[in-house]
C-alpha cells in the first residue's frame, strides 16, 4: 500500500513537469519571487522611515533610493510578464 502511493505521487510529479509545464511553473514561480521582493522593499522602506522619525535619526537618503530603483526594476519586469505571451 505505502510503495502504491510512493509511485502515485511520482507520477503526478512526472505529469506536473513535463516540458510544456516547465516554462508556466518557472514563469508563474518568477512573478511570485518579483511581487515578494516588492513588498518586502516597500515594508522595508516605511519601517526605517518610520524609525528613523521616531528615534529623530536622520534619513539616510542613499539607502532609499538604492531602494526605490530596486522596485523600478522588479516593477518593470512584471509589466514584460504580463505583456508576453505565455509559451504552449
Amino acid at each position: 500500500m505505502l510503495m502504491h502511493s510512493v509511485l502515485t505521487k511520482n507520477v503526478k510529479l512526472k505529469q506536473m513537469f513535463t516540458i510544456k509545464n516547465i516554462p508556466k511553473a518557472r514563469k508563474r514561480s518568477h512573478k511570485d519571487y518579483l511581487w515578494d521582493s516588492i513588498y518586502d522593499l516597500r515594508k522595508d522602506i516605511t519601517n526605517y522611515v518610520l524609525t528613523c522619525r521616531a528615534k529623530e535619526k536622520k534619513i539616510n537618503v542613499k539607502k532609499l533610493n538604492h531602494k526605490a530603483e530596486l522596485i523600478i526594476k522588479y516593477s518593470d519586469k512584471l509589466r514584460k510578464f504580463e505583456t508576453q505571451p505565455t509559451l504552449r
